[in-house]
């Protein structure tokens, strides 16, 4: 049996807590681990991300780069094959329309236009025979008819009779030589041919002189 409590005896004490030195947290101290807590993996989400970015950006200018590589590349080849078109067309062109202008000179004969006239004086006709022809020489002689500062020409043009027209030189040595002479005089002028002539001559001229062959 449990025995009856003695009346008036005290009641027993509560043992009393063991006293440490370490201060009680305070809640600055509690806000400021809230605050690592929260830093920490912040700043890894931020490492992380940036490490994220710049792969992107570096993948991003590499391939940035190489589009810009074979655009140019090709861009360039373009450019080239262009204009060596061009440079084929135009050259083409160009050799067509030379040989459009040359093909009617090489089929047509052109004919030698005649001497030209000295300006100021009157153009002076005379009457010619011909003294000499055969394949390499060609005299012809006519008189003046007035007075006149003579001086054998270096060429002359001569017309045929079929139409033809064509330049001669003169050979100086053996014609009238360069003086002043009386009218009536005849003067004579020698002419190298490279070979027979194809008609008769009809007239010579050169200078301001017009001679019709007579004979």
């Amino acid at each position: 049996p449990t025995p009856a409590p003695t009346v008036g005896a005290p009641a027993p004490k509560a043992p009393t807590p063991a006293v440490t030195d370490a201060p009680a947290p305070t809640s600055r101290d509690v806000l400021d681990a809230d605050d690592e807590a929260l830093d920490a993996p912040d700043l890894e989400s931020a490492d992380a991300t940036h490490e994220a970015l710049d792969a992107l950006d570096l993948e991003g200018a590499d391939a940035a780069d190489e589009a810009l590589d074979a655009l140019d590349l090709e861009g360039a080849d373009a450019a080239d094959e262009a204009l060596d078109a061009l440079d084929l067309e135009s050259a083409d062109a160009a050799d067509e329309a030379l040989d459009a202008v040359e093909a009617p000179l090489a089929d047509e004969e052109v004919d030698a236009p005649p001497a030209p006239r000295r300006r100021g004086l009157a153009l002076r006709r005379l009457l010619a025979r011909v003294r000499l022809r055969n394949a390499r020489r060609l005299v012809v002689e006519a008189e003046l008819d007035a007075p006149a500062e003579w001086d054998a020409p270096t060429e002359v043009t001569l017309t045929l009779a079929d139409g033809a027209r064509l330049t001669v030189r003169v050979d100086r040595d053996r014609s009238t030589a360069g003086a002043s002479l009386p009218g009536g005089v005849t003067v004579r002028l020698t002419l190298d041919l490279a070979g027979e002539l194809p008609a008769d001559l009809v007239r010579l001229t050169f200078a301001d002189h017009d001679w019709t062959i007579t004979a």
